[in-house]
């Protein structure tokens, strides 16, 4: 008979728990809720939102299994931990925590180990807490109290510091964001803040409600923290001082909720949170992201038992249950009540034990497509890849399958078309194959060469830390942006409405029209102006609309004259509704949402009132497809200039939809 899990391991050695779970993946919050389109997975579930989303590719057909290395393990003949946190892909680099607290570095795309580096936690140990990397560093936390901060590129420990006792057991994912690393432990009931340059403790914060932290990572949400309990309590602190903002007990909504495992996921477009209890529940509350205040939505059962933390993408959320003792399944549910759409049950009963789905599905975005990747967890563990309306594409079983190694509760790790997991076995996993839309499956492990990625172009206005750098220099490549002839970039310049027509004409590869189809009638654009050919074009699809001047008399008849503008700033509303127009013109939006459902959009926008009556649906939309993004404060700043940095972002996404 098989033995099983870290509840079984820490009910023997530790005297206690059940069941595992997974979840340790955070990054800053400077990405705004947008989905990232870097090439790595740098914290658990992506960044400090737990948004789970990535634009870089991963495999949707012709999975091959480009290489697979084993870690220490607790026993090699019969392994019940080896990898029990999501791996972290970064600098072109894998990193893997192990069950007895070593630290490992592999090349993404070889398996050829770099480095590892041992810890504290040396003897017989069960490490659950996913670090977390940020500015060439990885932040680690041992069970028995310690955090690290260890350099990315060599291993080499930076600093130590002990901020709890030996069997405390830091237990929940590292989250780090705007210089902060945050983690909770379980048998102290502790939440800690340290700073991510020196290790000091800034704060720290007992439970008030009596449960501890396991595997309740939490989230950023504007200037709160938010996580929950094994009493069944979500809080809410605030993320710099650690001061109660909020608490609310579900018990108080439901007597059938038990501890909350899994982490905290946040949709910045809508102020919401979502998560799951142990009594197997999926639930949502609003939080006001300047108050830290917490409202009760909604919470679907959704099976026995649930520690998987929730993805949420274009109004949908996406949740596993079950574990290796109840059959488990993957839901897809409306974010708006809760109500089930689709779920998928993953087949194959082992001898031993039953596939639930206690990991958290990991997002790929592709061609304007997701992609649903996730892990069951039993004796014959597997893969999946799953299309948003549930629609198997693959799977892949583990070579430990039907072993007491074969049992997994790691996410998957998403980057440059390779996907990433480890296995109670201790074996880390490393899948590649064929991406959406790609004519030819990409290279094996063995035809694969590691090379630094190619250089962005420089410009002198442009940091390495600039949030735009990447898409800015994407866009430039691509041949729709240019740099300024004294090697500048201006990417906080705003963009005039002129401009922005030629830059969506090329991002919609428009040839600029001629002779008939060319011409149109507004008084400020002449022939002989450089946009003059840009604007009757995108008039000419319907992309733009000119502003109604006073009315003339013209031969005994009223005419009326329209003026585009083409030197004042483009607003962002105006963005947002040629953008909208542009997907209509490629026929990818039809959908009229309806007053009510643009009022429920707009309502999250504490300026909602400035948005111009005739953009608020396409504003709606917009949002609704994140294409375009609300500022801090929940403002949206409809009438606000458009820079050329946020123009970059926004029609990058455009092409990304479309494409």
């Amino acid at each position: 008979m098989f033995k099983k899990k870290p509840f079984l391991l820490f009910s023997l050695v530790l005297i206690l728990s059940l069941f595992l779970v997974s979840f340790a993946h955070a990054d800053s919050k400077g990405n705004g809720g947008r989905v990232k389109a870097g090439t790595g997975w740098e914290q658990f579930q992506k960044d400090s939102l737990n948004s789970g989303q990535t634009e870089s590719p991963a495999p949707t057909a012709n999975i091959t299994l480009g290489w697979r290395q084993q870690v220490q393990v607790d026993n090699p003949q019969a392994p019940m931990a080896g990898v029990n946190v999501t791996p972290l892909v970064a600098e072109n680099k894998v990193f893997i925590l192990d069950a007895r607290g070593g630290m490992w570095a592999f090349e993404a795309k070889t398996g050829n180990q770099l480095w590892k580096t041992n810890l504290s936690c040396t003897g017989y140990k069960f490490q659950l807490a996913t670090p977390a990397y940020a500015e060439g560093k990885l932040f680690v936390a041992t069970n028995d109290g310690h955090v690290y901060a260890l350099e990315a590129k060599s291993g080499n420990i930076i600093w130590d510091k002990v901020i709890a006792g030996k069997s405390d057991q830091l237990n929940t994912p590292v989250k780090y964001a705007d210089g902060k690393v945050y983690v909770g432990a379980w048998k102290n009931k502790t939440y800690y803040c340290l700073d991510a340059l020196s290790g000091e403790v800034l704060w720290q914060r007992s439970s008030t409600t009596g449960g501890g932290y396991h595997w309740a990572g939490a989230c950023v949400v504007g200037n709160y923290l938010v996580f929950g309990d094994e009493s069944a309590v979500l809080t809410s602190v605030n993320k710099d001082n650690g001061e109660l903002a909020d608490e609310k007990s579900l018990l108080a909504i439901t007597k059938e909720a038990k501890k909350i495992h899994s982490s905290i996921t946040y949709n910045p477009q809508i102020n919401r949170v979502y998560f799951t209890d142990e009594g197997g529940h999926c639930w949502a509350f609003n939080c006001n992201p300047q108050t830290g205040q917490l409202t009760y939505a909604w919470h679907k059962k959704i099976g026995r038992m649930s520690t998987s933390t929730p993805a949420v993408f274009k109004g949908k959320v996406y949740v596993g249950s079950g574990t290796y003792v109840f059959q488990g399944d993957l839901y897809c549910l409306e974010e708006a009540t809760g109500k089930e759409l689709w779920k998928f049950t993953p087949p194959d009963a082992g001898e031993h034990s039953k596939p639930g789905i206690q990991s958290s599905p990991s997002l790929s975005l592709q061609e304007g497509k997701v992609y649903l990747y996730f892990t069951t967890n039993y004796e014959k563990s597997a893969v999946y890849c799953l299309d948003e309306n549930g629609n198997k594409f693959w799977s892949f079983t583990s070579q430990e399958a039907g072993t007491s190694g074969g049992y997994t509760t790691s996410c998957l790790a998403i980057a440059d078309g390779w996907v990433y997991f480890g296995n109670d076995g201790g074996w880390v996993y490393a899948l590649t194959g064929k991406i959406a839309g790609q004519q030819k499956q990409l290279p094996s492990a063995e035809e694969v060469e590691v090379s630094p990625p190619p250089a962005l172009p420089a410009f002198s206005d442009l940091p390495t830390n600039h949030w735009a750098r990447e898409v800015i220099s994407e866009m430039i490549n691509k041949g729709i942006f240019q740099g300024y002839p004294d090697g500048t970039c201006r990417p906080d310049k705003v963009v005039t409405r002129a401009e922005f027509v030629s830059l969506l004409l090329r991002t919609l590869k428009l040839k600029e029209e001629e002779e008939e189809e060319g011409t149109v009638d507004f008084s400020d654009v002449q022939p002989g102006n450089w946009y003059y050919q840009a604007v009757a074009t995108a008039y000419h699809y319907g992309l733009v609309k000119g502003y109604a001047e006073a009315k003339e008399r013209f031969n005994g008849q009223t005419k009326k004259k329209q003026s585009f503008r083409p030197h004042d700033s483009v607003t962002r509303e105006q963005v947002a509704t040629m953008l909208i127009r542009a997907l209509e013109h490629k026929g990818l939006e039809k959908k009229d949402l309806g007053e009510t459902k643009v009022e429920e959009i707009l309502a999250c926008f504490n300026d909602q009132g400035k948005i111009s009556a005739w953009a608020k649906e396409a504003v709606a939309k917009a949002i609704t497809q994140e294409i375009i993004l609300g500022y801090p404060g929940n403002l949206f700043k409809p009438q606000t200039g458009a820079t050329r940095a946020e123009c970059a972002a926004m029609l990058r996404k455009i092409i990304k939809e479309q494409f």
